[in-house]
């Protein structure tokens, strides 16, 4: 049995959503290999398996509950003689993240490579609204960035904190992220900041669709099953040094990147062509995160295809949820609608136009809202309507959409 299989169905007593589950644990498991593997891309660069990964949903769904099981267990991994992984602070500021940054830095020896410094922080923020209220904006989106792409296995960089006038140097700085928050608050407080500043393509959102069941009895601890995980974490936490493709994986990750590379090239939009941009690296990263589960430093195609799926689960709903915006109360709304029907005699349905709202990161929540426009564009003889089975089918009949 794999080792997420095994936490999974440690927690599965109490219930809750299990994607939250699952992607907080692979998050965990990124941020105890902080540096310590990597896949060598040549002359395209390292990558490193740290993530950023935001659980999103309404209050009470159960994002803090599930997370909070992970970070309790990250904080139980100690291995005798080597410095324990280091938790961050909830509330990221620029001075405390340079800080906390500083002070992981650790050296240690990789046969073959010799001595790396690096200096690895995992940041737990349950109430990322509150706890980041400068998420996406100023000059911290630059270092998340900067972060999370951990440039080269040799990097320094000098950071001034202002308040104190110093100079740090950071050696080889990479963060890991989990935290939480609502759709709302990534549509309202945080979409535009973060699309234009390209973090977002950077962030796996991890939205739950569905209502989620909650364990309302006691639930007794497992102490066989928790035992055990800690065990397979502590291994996790001692493997070092690169990891590779085997044949096999190796070529269907080319395939793959082909595909996103054509998904970006064709997508409408910043947000779309961000992520698809950036989906290669997040396939790479969760399934060093597998093989590392497997005490393994080569990736299987059974990586790649499980990072695949379990990503691909997650696409639409995070791109509903951050990648769109509500275009209801919009002044030029008819304008909008209007332009996106194709010319006569082409025809769109009712269920295409909104689809095709969505390619355009663009949503309206209420049906009758759309209904109201459609009718206003055909009293003023812009569109005309057609049934074609049992569907509404639109045709625009003039170049001009206004």
């Amino acid at each position: 049995m794999q080792l997420i299989d095994k936490y999974l169905n440690y927690v599965e007593p109490i219930k809750g959503s299990v994607m939250y589950h699952r992607w907080s644990f692979i998050t965990i498991v990124a941020a105890l290999l902080e540096r310590r593997v990597w896949l060598d891309r040549g002359r395209l660069g390292v990558i490193f398996p740290n993530m950023y990964t935001i659980l999103v949903g309404p209050p009470a769904a159960g994002k803090s509950t599930a997370a909070q099981l992970t970070v309790d267990l990250f904080n139980k991994i100690e291995i005798p003689g080597k410095p324990k992984p280091r938790l961050g602070p909830t509330k990221i500021t620029q001075a405390a993240l340079y800080k906390e940054l500083k002070d992981s830095e650790k050296l240690y020896p990789v046969p073959g490579v010799g001595d790396l410094r690096s200096s690895p922080l995992f940041v737990y923020a349950s109430e990322l609204a509150i706890n980041m209220v400068d998420f996406g904006g100023g000059t911290l989106t630059n270092e998340l960035i900067d972060f999370y792409d951990s440039k080269g296995l040799y990097v320094e960089i000098q950071k001034r904190i202002v308040t104190d006038n110093k100079t740090l140097i950071l050696a080889n700085p990479s963060l890991t992220l989990l935290g939480g928050t609502t759709e709302s608050f990534l549509q309202s407080a945080a979409q535009d900041k973060l699309i234009t500043s390209g973090l977002s393509s950077r962030i796996l959102f991890v939205v739950e669709p569905n209502r989620v069941l909650k364990q309302r009895s006691l639930v007794n601890q497992d102490l066989g099953s928790y035992q055990e995980l800690i065990e397979a974490l502590r291994s996790v936490y001692a493997l070092l040094g690169p990891i590779v493709f085997d044949r096999e994986a190796e070529m269907r990750y080319i395939e793959l990147a082909e595909k996103a590379d054509n998904d970006c090239f064709d997508a409408i939009g910043e947000f779309y062509q961000n992520y698809y941009g950036r989906k290669p690296d997040h396939i790479t990263k969760v399934a060093i995160t597998l093989a590392a589960m497997r005490g393994s430093k080569i990736i299987s195609i059974s990586d790649i295809e499980q990072a695949l799926q379990w990503i691909e689960e997650v696409e639409p709903y995070m791109i509903s949820a951050f990648g769109t915006r509500n275009i209801e109360k919009d002044d030029d709304l008819h304008s909008q609608l209007a332009e996106l029907i194709p010319l006569a005699p082409d025809t769109i349905s009712e269920s295409g136009l909104r689809r095709l709202l969505l390619q355009h990161g663009k949503f309206i929540s209420v049906s009758e809202t759309v209904t109201g426009v459609v009718e206003g564009l055909k009293r003023s003889s812009s569109i005309r309507e057609t049934i074609i089975g049992s569907e509404r089918h639109f045709s625009r009949l003039s170049h001009d959409p206004a």
